[in-house]
């Protein structure tokens, strides 16, 4: 047992790498940059950049326009909205949550295709859709690949909770291993293993998700109003640092593992040289006699 205490001090190294890791998966849970684009948008012959970033929940769009001061610099916020049944989502800036709501649904039910883009289409009216219909571009189908898919914003959202959970289980399990040890193994050292593992699993499948989510849609299309009405195209769109930050506490967990495998293997170093030691005394004890 005292030897077990010996090499407490690097479960302390485990407790501080959980620790961050909890800080850096809140920290790109909260923030808004998991997505970032910049766009050129075509408008009766003038030509505006739309910049667009958000995060898991929410975001922002801005668009400049090269002729004119009309809505120049203009700014709009983005909250999440998405349809289950649709395995749809897009960004949109309707003031509440019901606006956001019938926003989806017009984009979903075939909505606006035109030229004549609107940047930020709160709740259409029926004046909106008469104009489209005039221009005879009204979409009666809808490529469902030009919004976010649900499926994939949902499990990216649960593993990255899965992962912050994770590790402050394995945090919380080291700091106990610290003082004690624990009878079960999911509990002892050997558990630790499992946290840690499970939280650089959870992270590493975030990636993917969204990953995919990105390359199947997103690359191409911003899930946003100017998108969906075919308004928009991506000049170029990447995956912001809110997305590349995981990759930290992917290694810190990596890191926690291989801690603790150092620990074990430096235990049984010691304990095997113990041993091979208390063989030749009792071997020699043994010729005495």
């Amino acid at each position: 047992m005292a030897l077990y205490r010996k090499f407490n001090n690097l479960i302390f190294f485990t407790i501080a790498g959980s620790i961050l890791s909890i800080i850096i998966l809140g920290v790109s849970f909260g923030t808004k940059n998991w997505y970032e684009s910049k766009a050129s948008v075509s408008n009766n012959a003038i030509t505006s950049t739309l910049t667009v970033h958000y995060g898991l929940f929410a975001g922002a769009k801005t668009i400049q326009l090269n002729s004119g001061d009309l809505d120049a610099g203009q700014k709009r916020e983005l909250k999440i909205v998405c349809e289950a049944k649709e395995n749809a989502c897009m960004f949109s800036c309707g003031y509440n949550s019901d606006v956001r709501k019938r926003n989806l649904v017009y984009y979903l039910e075939g909505g606006a295709n035109s030229s004549d883009t609107t940047f930020c289409i709160e709740t259409p009216s029926t004046s909106d859709i008469s104009r489209f219909n005039r221009a005879g571009t009204f979409a009666s189908n809808l490529d469902k690949s030009i919004f976010l898919n649900f499926a994939l914003w949902l499990l990216t959202l649960l593993f990255l909770v899965g992962g912050i959970l994770f590790s402050a289980i394995s945090g919380i399990l080291a700091l106990v291993n610290t003082y004690r040890a624990p009878s079960q193994p999911i509990l002892s050292v050997y558990g630790l293993y499992i946290w840690n593992g499970l939280s650089a699993g959870c992270t590493l499948m975030v990636m993917i998700f969204w990953g995919v989510a990105f390359g199947i849609g997103l690359k191409d299309h911003a899930a946003i109003s100017d998108t969906l009405s075919n308004g928009l195209k991506n000049d170029s769109a990447k995956l912001g640092y809110s997305f590349w930050i995981l990759l930290l506490p992917e290694f810190l967990c990596l890191a926690n593992i291989g801690i603790l495998r150092y620990r074990t293997w430096k235990i049984h170093q010691i304990e095997t040289t113990h041993r091979v030691v208390d063989d030749k005394i009792t071997n020699h004890e043994t010729l005495l006699f």
